[in-house]
């Protein structure tokens, strides 16, 4: 939300949001401004139509994302500000995060990173899997950080 709203003409509707981008814009609309999503409560939007069940489809919270970012358009300038200064914080944080890593270095950044997407992989089953980077001695000293890395969780 934080780079669409910054081009001129860009709107809200056009974005495809996934179902916890969805919900933490709902959650930084209603602590802004309370009365803009009152009725789109998922409970109370959900309950509200006898052909929905718990059951949901992606249609049924497509349906409601639609609704909740034509609710977020319509909100005054200022308020839109205070939502996407919500929802873009934990973007921007991340961000943060990621150049202070590769300020300190990107053999640092990675040895840190890599173990956890390795993690995220396996648990996905997306193992084995192909890393690339630009040296020889970049991919030798990857590897190296893995394996220590993986000895160390073992070890514990």
């Amino acid at each position: 939300f934080f780079a669409l709203q910054r081009r001129r003409g860009a709107k809200a509707r056009s974005l495809r949001l996934v179902p916890e981008d969805a919900l933490r814009l709902h959650d930084a609309m209603w602590e802004a401004e309370p009365s803009s999503v009152g009725d789109l409560e998922p409970s109370s939007f959900f309950s509200g139509d006898p052909t929905r069940s718990w059951d949901l489809s992606m249609r049924h919270a497509r349906e409601w994302e639609q609704v909740l970012k034509e609710r977020f358009e319509s909100l005054p300038a200022n308020v839109r500000a205070i939502v996407i200064n919500k929802v873009g914080a934990r973007t921007i944080a991340a961000f943060e995060a990621q150049q202070d890593d590769l300020a300190k270095g990107e053999f640092l950044h990675l040895r840190r990173n890599l173990p956890e997407l390795v993690q995220v992989l396996k648990a996905k089953d997306m193992l084995p899997a192909i890393c690339f980077h630009n040296s020889k001695e970049g991919c030798f000293w990857l590897a190296r950080s893995l394996f220590e890395a993986l000895q160390d969780k073992e070890a514990r």
